[in-house]
């Protein structure tokens, strides 16, 4: 994410909560988590299904992507590198088991309006 995006969502942040700076790097990683979250979302619903058909990709943008950004994303997710490193994460995910864990709230959890 980019970084000036960052501070953006910081600020936002500590408009609508009661939240200090104190938990802003925990914060950032619930926020960058949420961005690849998002990412991922955005390739499995609209590049995954039509990756064969780049000209049907670059003529239906989502919605909720910057049209001039698209493009872009569709290039970066067709790249050789790309798709290699991909492959290397899908085996690598289904290799891990399911490790859900009973943890303590954080202190750093937002007062106000929830994020996810």
């Amino acid at each position: 994410m980019p970084e000036g995006s960052k501070e953006r969502f910081w600020e936002d942040i500590k408009r609508n909560t009661n939240i200090d700076d104190t938990c802003k790097k925990v914060q950032m990683m619930r926020v960058s988590k949420l961005w690849r979250n998002w990412k991922s979302k955005v390739k499995s619903m609209y590049f995954t299904p039509y990756r064969r058909h780049r000209s049907w990709l670059l003529a239906h943008c989502p919605a909720r992507v910057e049209e001039d950004q698209w493009p872009i994303l569709v290039d970066y997710w067709s790249s050789e590198d790309v798709k290699k490193q991909s492959k290397i994460n899908s085996k690598n995910r289904k290799k891990t088991k399911d490790a859900t864990s009973n943890r303590a709230k954080r202190s750093c959890e937002p007062q106000g309006r929830a994020l996810d």
